[in-house]
């Protein structure tokens, strides 16, 4: 796609774009043959296979990877219907734009080859849904967070009782 026809339609904006789990690279693969411009930040992780250690490229942001694609809704159409495209972020159902100095700084840590830490943003209380793994769709509040590690804790109110597990804190999605 030529500057001059992307001028035409609009400026451009960068969008966050929800995955199906670990779809990411598929996706940004898949974006990129449409000549969609992708962004999907990768760290390195030390990561245990069945007989050995690996290093692998991981994304930062699970099951999340970054477009820059005209507001129109012919774009954003093209974006998707990309097998493994779930839905562009935004609010109240509408696309928002992550405003470009925060890609550019991000790309800058991802480039710079340091470790980079991932920070969440569930706090401890916060209420959450499981999004993938053998609890997928439970519900449950955090209770505590250890290096990443949560506890999840499902209670039954009615019985005054509840139950707690351990679970990857990237399997979790906050909700009101």
């Amino acid at each position: 796609m030529s500057e001059g026809s992307a001028r035409e339609s609009g400026p451009r904006a960068w969008y966050a774009v929800y995955t199906r789990g670990r779809h990411e690279k598929k996706v940004a693969r898949a974006l990129s043959g449409k000549e969609v411009p992708v962004f999907l930040p990768l760290a390195r992780k030390r990561s245990r296979w069945k007989d050995r250690w690996k290093i692998v490229d991981v994304p930062l942001f699970t099951s999340y990877l970054f477009v820059n694609a005209r507001p129109d809704p012919g774009s954003q159409l093209a974006v998707l219907k990309t097998r493994g495209v779930v839905r562009i972020v935004g609010i109240n159902g509408v696309p928002t734009p992550v405003p470009d100095e925060q890609i550019d700084s991000l790309r800058v840590v991802v480039e710079s080859g340091e470790p980079v830490l991932i920070l969440r943003s569930i706090p401890p209380g916060a209420r959450v849904v499981v999004r993938q793994g053998p609890f997928e769709g439970v519900v449950g509040k955090v209770v505590r967070l250890s290096e990443r590690k949560a506890r999840l804790v499902v209670s039954i109110e009615l019985l005054n009782r509840s139950v707690a597990v351990e679970l990857d804190e990237d399997w979790l999605e906050r909700t009101n």
